[in-house]
């Protein structure tokens, strides 16, 4: 069957191609997240919880380092030319992230506790891992307990 010459329906009629694809998808990005999770054990860091979700928001995982809280954002890829994979942490992405962990720290009674946002780039070549790359301190959301903001009344003599 044709419209105005083009086949028609304009996708794939293949049962579940997409499906499919979805499905890999999250399991590339499960794999990738486990995989994190073990080097930033491996760090010496304390995973404290993955998955974390509130409101629209997801944080993959939540770590503590020292007297830090690690908010991580784990980028899983294929290897192919092309923008790093924390490059696709974009300001909108961050604000999301920012609230979400605005939300956990608010969960957890701590809304002043010092804390970060990390990216690690996780990159398979076919099946292997092939590349884990760890990026703390990745950027800012304006949290008051994030590193380099100080809390509410707390300003420097100078300010």
């Amino acid at each position: 069957m044709s419209f105005f010459g083009l086949p028609w329906p304009p996708f794939s009629r293949r049962k579940g191609s997409f499906a499919r694809i979805c499905r890999e998808r999250r399991r590339l990005g499960r794999r990738g997240e486990r995989i994190a999770r073990r080097v930033l054990i491996e760090y010496g860091m304390e995973f404290l919880v993955g998955n974390y979700r509130h409101g629209h928001g997801e944080i993959d995982l939540v770590f503590r380092d020292y007297d830090e809280l690690c908010f991580v954002e784990v980028k899983t890829r294929r290897m192919k030319a092309g923008p790093r994979p924390a490059e696709a942490v974009g300001r909108e992405k961050q604000r999301r992230l920012g609230r979400t962990a605005e939300g956990y720290l608010r969960s957890i009674g701590c809304p002043l506790l010092k804390c970060r946002f990390d990216i690690v780039e996780v990159l398979f070549d076919r099946r292997r891992c092939v590349s884990v790359m760890y990026i703390p301190g990745a950027f800012t959301c304006g949290l008051p307990g994030e590193q380099g903001q100080q809390p509410p009344g707390k300003q420097n003599a100078s300010g």
